[in-house]
């Protein structure tokens, strides 16, 4: 009788979740199978070729720069925004008045036209804009903020002022769901805020952080419309991701090898939310210890 009643309940849940398993084979899974097809295939004549694609692309230096620095850009960025959102996100919950305003506020930059934030940030960081008038009225030398190794750290600042507030709301949701009375009881016990903030905050917040850790994976690669409109198809070399070089192979119509490429990013970026998965409970037991 129960085998019969789960049955029946793994068939009624089957029948609703139908809909989104057609969409998602049809969208998403069919289309990946494909790539994976034209990635092992010849352009022109479509005979089948095996890894070529991809030992080309591991043997190509402009791919290798690439991918240097699109993982460099992450380690630098997505590290920088989990620290910077958590930290305003408890400081906002510490208060009782314009705390929505601020977290609204906070989220404009989302909903802000492109056009407008790439004048903005031109006029920011040009040669002769406003950061370099003011290094020159300290009598320091104007940097060329748009076309040197400084480059990636504008581009950092880009990502941190815009995807930021989205991450702070994430975390104001994870610390409502803490319970009020694990810091009261740690107050009665005389622990200080440092103590509660490890031995509580951190460690229930970790399934908001991992979330934040994945959407900020997401961000960093919708940065690419900012990157390429300030920076153009050819930025500066330190700046040359996996996206302007894969950007570059479909002008030049070469579908074998972007698909490659693609594959290779999509699988990078999987390892990596592995490792970090797994980590999750060494992380915890980590903190716990501290």
């Amino acid at each position: 009788m129960k085998k019969a009643k789960v049955k029946r309940e793994w068939h009624i849940a089957l029948i609703f979740l139908l809909p989104s398993l057609i969409g998602f084979s049809i969208f998403y899974f069919f289309p990946f199978l494909n790539m994976l097809k034209i990635s092992t295939v010849d352009p022109v004549t479509s005979r089948f070729i095996g890894l070529f694609h991809y030992k080309d692309l591991l043997n190509n230096n402009i791919f290798q720069i690439a991918f240097r620095n699109q993982m460099v850009l992450m380690g630098l960025s997505i590290p920088l925004i989990i620290v910077i959102s958590l930290i305003i996100a408890v400081l906002l919950e510490r208060l009782d008045r314009q705390k929505n305003f601020i977290m609204s506020a906070m989220v404009i930059p989302l909903v802000i036209p492109t056009a407008s934030v790439l004048l903005f940030w031109r006029i920011l960081f040009h040669s002769d804009g406003t950061i370099n008038t003011l290094l020159n009225l300290m009598n320091v030398d104007s940097v060329f903020w748009l076309n040197s190794e400084m480059t990636r750290i504008v581009i950092v600042i880009m990502f941190l002022w815009k995807n930021v507030g989205y991450n702070v709301v994430l975390f104001m949701a994870g610390l409502k769901n803490i319970p009020k009375h694990y810091y009261e009881c740690g107050k009665v016990e005389g622990a200080n805020e440092w103590y509660l903030f490890r031995k509580i905050t951190i460690i229930y917040l970790m399934p908001t952080t991992f979330f934040v850790f994945i959407i900020s994976i997401v961000n960093s690669f919708k940065m690419f419309r900012e990157i390429f409109l300030l920076f153009g198809a050819y930025p500066h070399l330190t700046v040359y991701s996996l996206q302007h070089y894969m950007n570059n192979l479909f002008i030049y119509l070469d579908v074998s090898k972007l698909t490659a490429a693609s594959i290779l990013l999509i699988l990078s970026i999987f390892i990596i939310v592995f490792i970090f998965f797994k980590l999750q409970s060494k992380l915890i037991d980590s903190i716990t210890h501290l």
